[in-house]
């Protein structure tokens, strides 16, 4: 059944763009998290934001289980985006969602992005350090996401909040723990790669780990923060964006 409501949300004002910015966010988050970003970039990039099931306007439906069919649905809302200048954004969970996504455009024979931005993300390919998450009992699981520092504090000393979106949070760390990279061509479109310096879930040679996947040209910027440094520091990340889209 087709849901209803779209995959693709606008947080930029309606006006003519020169370059659209599809965003995708991180494991338990949701579109939102970007509805500050346009205030960042200049005004001829629109941004916007995949809107995942399981959350805001679409909390009842349930959430997808593997990178594969969220690539699957997105495509058909990416083929209009695709008609004029892209760049992907993904977020940790959403970095293997956006490189998936570039792939999948390129099978089907739609124009790669200008550029993929991923931040806070293992390269593909890479080991999972952190395998069975999802499956852990409910005070493991939390103390985890407390440990990994990957989950807002407001969040997890939230009980009523948390058993609310425990079973979001083990569908998108489940999703993560199922991924596996397949090998294949590298994009031949420039990647670039933010890293948080403390943050304790991705290392500085994971991050690096995405450079064999370009063919063009490869950047890694390591940022003062931690796993949510493209947030907390959102308009150094967009400056960074903006100025590699400017050529």
């Amino acid at each position: 059944m087709t849901s209803p409501h779209p995959w693709l949300v606008h947080h930029s004002p309606p006006g003519p763009a020169r370059l659209t910015l599809v965003c995708v966010h991180h494991a338990g988050g949701n579109f939102r998290v970007f509805k500050d970003w346009p205030g960042h970039f200049p005004p001829d990039i629109r941004v916007l934001a995949v809107s995942l099931p399981g959350r805001v306007q679409r909390f009842a439906e349930s959430p997808l289980l593997h990178v594969e069919a969220i690539v699957d649905a997105l495509l058909p809302s990416m083929r209009e985006v695709a008609d004029g200048p892209y760049a992907l954004f993904g977020h940790s969970m959403g970095a293997f969602i956006a490189f998936e996504l570039a792939r999948g455009l390129r099978a089907a024979g739609v124009s790669l992005p200008k550029h993929l931005f991923v931040a806070c993300g293992r390269g593909p390919g890479l080991p999972n350090r952190y395998p069975g998450l999802h499956d852990l009992p409910t005070a493991e699981f939390l103390a985890e996401l407390r440990r990994l520092e990957g989950t807002p504090l407001e969040l997890l000393d939230n009980p009523e909040m948390m058993d609310a979106l425990l079973p979001l949070f083990r569908a998108d760390f489940g999703l993560c723990d199922r991924y596996v990279h397949r090998p294949g061509m590298p994009l031949e479109c420039p990647v670039t790669v933010f890293g948080g310096v403390s943050d304790p879930t991705v290392t500085r040679a994971e991050c690096a780990g995405w450079r064999e996947h370009t063919s063009a040209a490869f950047t890694l910027r390591m940022l003062a923060g931690g796993h949510f440094v493209v947030h907390e520091r959102a308009r150094a990340v967009a400056g960074h964006i903006a100025r590699s889209l400017s050529t």
